[in-house]
């Protein structure tokens, strides 16, 4: 049997009919299907909602097929359990937060949303590698951006947005201008790193990335407009770690040198950049919003949170209402990531987090570095880099059936078991070995 006939798992790869259930998967993680789910919606944001029955049902029935495929083969779905303790307490803990939440329901059904979005990706980790992954997403990207341009066409009213905030914004099939903005920033990395395997691939490549990158124009979505540049400045810090003819201690102090240049570029230049993307010191009234939830927060609790997304429902945030009286009703997250994170699960969700999102970094790091010539590793990094930068504006850490977090959770897995890569600051010191003269190493082998 030809060794591309097999997974890693040493199992037959998908046939056709789990490829069309991969494919569909895909298509709900990247919120394609938003337009179904909208069907006996008042409004798109109630179908945006993580806790919209549409949603949730849906993904549990994709995710309990997932399940199902992985209880055929029950030790080596526990294998991966047991051999990433890490993933197991970011999972487990939002199942624990139950017991606290201040809104145990939401919570629970919230919980077990994310446990099967974490089967979902032990199911891909085991039965796709990396490059497999990006091919089969390519086509799901691509579905869902033709699909885009088609239903703005067909729907202007549903896929075009017409209130007073973001006139004229489009929003395709994803239901929101941010999160098209977002998908197009992660359709044009895959498009530049996948590593097509068949000739109908090409065509699909080229013409993702001019779909998305239209589509990503028409959003307005300034935020996603960041994470496209970004995303392009970090593909050039992953060339040069790809670099085979420099060593890893070269190519670390150039990314590093580079990196903290950008950072303090960007804080010098904070107020401009601000007033170039629309925005102001406030981020758009954001820090009232967030001066009432901290206040709440610390108030109410402190340590635990209020138990794994329950911290924006009537029971957790009610006092957050007397700092945003202008607003027309309380968001459904913080608008920001980072802060939702403990203001959900408090401080062991902070630490908790901060050692993931290290862990994953350095082993993405050391792929990177041993492993050059896999564009994978590139692309992930460059997700991962997206994931963290998309998380200050819109919370995705944690959140069930998002691409954004799969893709964390996916660049964790994908990389276990990498020798953490060292972070030398120059280049070691290597002493000159004798060269052997190959008639010298010739006769020494005939001696023996």
């Amino acid at each position: 049997m030809r060794a591309d006939t097999i997974t890693a798992q040493g199992m037959p790869p998908p046939g056709r009919l789990e490829s069309a259930y991969i494919f569909m998967a895909l298509l709900l993680v990247t919120q394609s299907l938003e337009p179904l789910l909208l069907i006996g919606s008042t409004t798109s944001d109630d179908a945006l909602s993580d806790s919209n029955p549409a949603s949730l049902l849906s993904a549990l029935a994709v995710y309990a097929v997932a399940f199902v495929i992985l209880a055929r083969r029950p030790g080596q779905a526990l294998d991966t359990i047991k051999s990433n303790p890490l993933l197991v307490a970011v999972f487990a803990l939002p199942v624990l937060s139950i017991a606290w939440s201040v809104d145990p329901g939401t919570t629970f059904r919230r919980a077990a949303a994310l446990v099967m979005t974490g089967v979902f990706c032990i199911y891909i980790a085991q039965r796709l590698s990396p490059e497999e992954f990006l091919r089969r997403l390519l086509l799901a990207l691509f579905v869902g951006g033709a699909l885009s341009i088609l239903y703005t066409i067909a729907d202007p009213q549903q896929a075009i947005e017409h209130s007073m905030i973001n006139t004229g914004s489009w929003k395709g099939v994803y239901g929101h201008k941010a999160i098209l903005g977002r998908i197009a920033a992660i359709a044009v990395t895959v498009s530049v790193y996948v590593r097509p395997r068949y000739r109908w691939e090409w065509p699909i490549r080229w013409a993702t990335i001019a779909i998305f990158l239209f589509l990503s124009i028409e959003s307005q979505s300034r935020a996603s407009w960041l994470m496209m540049m970004g995303g392009f400045a970090f593909m050039f810090l992953i060339a040069i770690l790809r670099n085979k003819r420099l060593s890893s201690g070269i190519k670390l102090t150039i990314v590093i040198t580079l990196g903290l240049s950008v950072l303090a570029a960007v804080v010098l230049l904070f107020n401009f950049i601000l007033t170039e993307l629309g925005r102001d010191d406030t981020f758009s009234g954001r820090t009232t919003l967030w001066t009432g939830a901290i206040a709440v927060a610390k108030a109410s609790h402190p340590i635990l949170g209020a138990g794994y997304r329950a911290f924006w429902t009537d029971a957790g945030a009610g006092g957050v209402r007397e700092y945003v009286l202008d607003w027309a009703r309380l968001p459904a997250h913080g608008h920001n990531g980072y802060l939702d994170v403990w203001l959900d699960l408090g401080v062991p969700g902070v630490l908790l987090f901060a050692v993931f999102v290290f862990v994953t970094i350095t082993r993405l790091a050391s792929r990177v570095l041993r492993e050059p010539g896999e564009p994978a590793w590139a692309a992930f990094s460059i997700f991962f880099f997206v994931f963290l930068l998309n998380n200050f504006s819109v919370t995705v850490a944690f959140k069930h059936t998002d691409i954004a977090w799969i893709f964390a959770v996916l660049a964790c897995l994908y990389t276990h078991g990498c020798v953490s890569a060292r972070l030398p600051i120059a280049t070691r010191l290597r002493i000159p070995q004798p060269r052997i003269e190959p008639a010298l190493a010739t006769a020494s082998f005939q001696s023996t």
